[in-house]
C-alpha cells in the first residue's frame, strides 16, 4: 500500500476519542507507506507517536498530512528527522507548539513544510534550509 487516506471515515470525533496512537498501532508497520493523510479527523495527542514504533515503521513515508486536528498537540518532535524521506509535512491547524526541532536540518528531501493557524509554533527555519 502505497497511500492510505483516512479523511473519509465517517468518525464522530467527539463519540471515538480517535488518538494519533490508536491509529498508528493500527496501522504499523506499512513499510511501502509513502502518503499518510489523517486530515480533520478530530484526533488527540503527539506526533511523537508516529515514530514511538521505530523509524523502520514508515521508511519510505513522503507525505504526511495531520491537519485540522486541533487535539494534536505538543512540540514537533526530533523523531520525525527519522523519517528521511518526507517531503511534505503539514500540520495546520493543530496545536503543535515550541519552535522547529534542529533535527529537522536532516529532513533533506523536505520540500513543504505548512503550518497555517499554528500559533504555539514558534522559532526561526534551520538556517541550512536556505
Amino acid at each position: 500500500m502505497a497511500q492510505l487516506d483516512l479523511t473519509a471515515l465517517p468518525f464522530d470525533s467527539q463519540a471515538s476519542r480517535l488518538t494519533l496512537a490508536n491509529i498508528i498501532k493500527v496501522i504499523t508497520p506499512l513499510a511501502n507507506l509513502r502518503v499518510l493523510v489523517l486530515a480533520q479527523l478530530g484526533m488527540s495527542g503527539s506526533l511523537a507517536y508516529l515514530t514511538q514504533t521505530g523509524p523502520d515503521a514508515f521508511p519510505n513515508l513522503a507525505t504526511l498530512d495531520v491537519s485540522g486536528n486541533p487535539g494534536v498537540t505538543g512540540p514537533l518532535p526530533d523523531e520525525l528527522a527519522l523519517l528521511t524521506n518526507l517531503r511534505v509535512l503539514d500540520v495546520s491547524g493543530c496545536g503543535v507548539s515550541g519552535t522547529l526541532p534542529a533535527s529537522f536540518v536532516a529532513l533533506q528531501q523536505l520540500q513543504e513544510l505548512r503550518a497555517v493557524n499554528c500559533s504555539g509554533l514558534t522559532g526561526p527555519l534551520p538556517v541550512e534550509w536556505g
